[in-house]
């Protein structure tokens, strides 16, 4: 009896400490890169930040009363306003929040198409467009967020 218990033991904490091992090896991020292309000398305007609270609040259908998707609330704790020329390739440091906030706005109307993407120490993390008849597109990255699941049959 005293052996099954200790083998009990030794194998919970074996499949406890290899769970645990990936959340060990899990590195912070350091960096963000964001690139924007578009017609060369075109201007936008960037609100960046990476001190800002967020909450995602569930869409639920009111008469299934299944999630069917989210929005997403954000307040800007602090952030940066900068006008740029495009093609526009930025780096910013987010090792002290895990998380970064880019919105990206046109100057002026214009039926020109602009491509962002934002890189996490390299990785690409999301692609966006900016295409006629939208004024602006948003980005938003945390470390430790997950996003609510689209699908209803996953909730």
């Amino acid at each position: 009896m005293r052996t099954r218990s200790l083998t009990l033991t030794l194998t919970l904490g074996m499949l406890l400490s290899v769970a645990g091992c990936d959340l060990l090896s899990s590195q912070e991020p350091e960096e963000a890169r964001l690139l924007i292309d578009g017609p060369a000398g075109s201007q936008a305007r960037l609100i960046l930040s990476s001190n800002f609270l967020y909450q995602r609040i569930p869409l639920v259908d009111q008469t299934t009363g299944i999630v069917t998707g989210d929005t997403l609330l954000v307040d800007l704790l602090q952030a940066d306003t900068v006008e740029v020329s495009l093609p526009f390739d930025g780096t910013f440091q987010i090792d002290r929040f895990d998380q970064f906030y880019a919105r990206l706005n046109r100057l002026v109307d214009s039926t020109s198409t602009f491509e962002a993407r934002l890189l996490i120490d390299g990785d690409e993390k999301a692609e966006q467009d900016l295409t006629l008849g939208q004024d602006s597109l948003v980005f938003v990255y945390n470390f430790r967020s997950n996003p609510l699941p689209r699908d209803p049959d996953e909730v």
